[in-house]
């Protein structure tokens, strides 16, 4: 099972971006052996200010909770903006030829 952590800031001041970028481009990445299993970073299409970072967990029962990791970048993206922080556990994965056996497209 995988767990995705969120973290989403909306940017106060647009010119602190890239600095928040940069910020998230630099962190220091825990290693596979903690399940760790990559992290992704977007920006939004509708609001340019929004910075949205994916981190992908291999689920452990004993760590189901935030990550040091995320807890770090949350606190660091703080003084750029509002910051939402959360944690996803996988609890069903559909595939595309599951989902249109019971939707009639």
């Amino acid at each position: 099972m995988n767990c995705l952590e969120v973290i989403s800031v909306r940017i106060a001041k647009q010119h602190d971006f890239d600095k928040a970028l940069k910020l998230c481009s630099e962190a220091s990445l825990p290693s596979e052996s903690d399940g760790f299993n990559g992290m992704s970073i977007y920006r939004s299409d509708g609001y340019s200010s929004d910075l949205i970072i994916h981190i992908h967990w291999i689920f452990n029962s004993s760590a189901q909770k935030k990550s040091l990791l995320g807890k770090q970048l949350a606190l660091a993206l703080s003084s750029y903006g509002i910051v939402s922080h959360i944690l996803l556990i996988d609890q069903q994965v559909v595939s595309r030829a599951q989902h249109q056996t019971r939707i009639k497209i």
